[in-house]
């Protein structure tokens, strides 16, 4: 049974937003500081936690 989902309008990205994704964008996965998110369970479900 499909759901409803309601498209969140988001307001546009500022200046200092826009570049610090491109800094991102550029980095590789070993620079990436992955410290402050948590372990996700390893059954292959997903959740929504907020």
């Amino acid at each position: 049974m499909p759901e409803d989902y309601q498209m969140i309008d988001f307001p546009p990205l500022n200046t200092q937003q826009l570049k610090e994704l491109k800094e991102l964008e550029n980095m590789s996965d070993q620079d990436l500081d992955y410290s402050d998110i948590p372990e996700q369970p390893n059954n292959g479900q997903f959740y929504y936690t907020g």
